[in-house]
């Protein structure tokens, strides 16, 4: 799994937002909803983003700082 597409996992399941989440991943501001539906449209995105959740739900916290990616 590439870099931003892990970042998009992580901001999605925080966010629950595709197109914002694919924002803050690095995707393109001009095409983050067309992006948000291509990369949720992959499995290996989707187990993580399943994970991802898990782990938010868990701690009800910030996936994000797990994975040193900011705030």
């Amino acid at each position: 799994m590439r870099a931003r597409q892990r970042k998009f996992a992580v901001n999605y399941a925080e966010l629950g937002n595709g197109a914002e989440a694919a924002r803050q991943a690095g995707y393109s501001p001009r095409c983050a909803k067309q992006t948000a539906h291509k990369l949720l449209a992959l499995d290996h995105v989707q187990q993580a983003i399943e994970q991802e959740q898990w782990f938010v739900d868990r701690d009800s916290g910030s996936a994000k700082v797990r994975f040193g990616l900011g705030v």
